[in-house]
């Protein structure tokens, strides 16, 4: 039985490999996801563009604050953020940033994105997670303030794009990104399949990415998993 089950979570493994839906370590470390809705990622797309946008509606009240304090320090007018994830594809990054049958995660190609990036007025990088008792000893320079975060939120393994800018009550600004930058779509796993194939065709239709990867995530439906229970059924 104990074999039964480690043959199939292998065949299951190798599915979801040919499928790209799971990536070594080297890959990962080069990709970045960004868990969004499906208009954000079509104009993302149609605009070959990436959007930093105000942190004034972030969930995390400290996470604004700081900002807050980093933008008064250096009188910036307005600073814009963009924030993505460095770890591997997670139910719960689906449920918390793209819940529902419009969720959309655009996987980014590291390196390709960040060159993109102008060098003056822009930084990024990953967030370091601190515990509160870490605050008392170790607390973040101004420098590092956009960059940090409370720890509860580690899992996100997050990472954040700026934009410092001289403009007052900037809401949103576009930064042009190339079309290599863009590795591949995974649509959230709750769409039903005919509706999957129509979302496929829109997104190949957009000028440049007709042959884009598009897949469906597989997170709640896994085919190891599945035929793990079709193995069960027949003892």
């Amino acid at each position: 039985m104990k074999d039964a089950r480690q043959g199939l979570h292998s065949l299951g493994l190798t599915h979801l490999k040919r499928q790209g839906l799971i990536f070594n370590k080297a890959m990962t470390s080069n990709l970045l996801r960004r868990y969004t809705s499906l208009p954000a990622a079509m104009r993302i797309l149609r605009q070959n563009s990436i959007t930093l946008l105000t942190s004034d509606t972030w969930d995390d009240i400290n996470d604004r604050r700081l900002l807050a304090a980093y933008k008064e320090h250096y009188s910036y007018k307005s600073v814009l953020a963009l924030c993505f994830s460095s770890a591997s594809e997670t139910y719960h990054h689906w449920k918390v940033f793209a819940p529902g049958a419009d969720g959309i995660c655009v996987v980014f190609n590291k390196d390709q994105l960040i060159e993109s990036l102008p060098k003056d007025g822009f930084r990024h990088g990953p967030v370091r997670y601190y515990k509160i008792d870490e605050l008392e000893h170790d607390r973040p320079g101004i420098e590092k303030i956009p960059f940090s975060k409370r720890v509860a939120y580690s899992d996100e393994k997050e990472y954040r794009i700026l934009s410092m800018e001289s403009e007052s009550h900037l809401r949103y600004k576009d930064v042009p990104i190339p079309r290599g930058a863009i590795n591949r779509i995974l649509v959230n796993p709750w769409l039903p399949e005919p509706l999957f194939d129509e979302v496929k065709c829109a997104i190949k239709s957009i000028p440049g990415y007709a042959s884009l990867k598009i897949l469906q995530s597989r997170v709640t439906d896994g085919p190891a998993w599945r035929r793990l229970a079709d193995e069960l059924n027949e003892l």
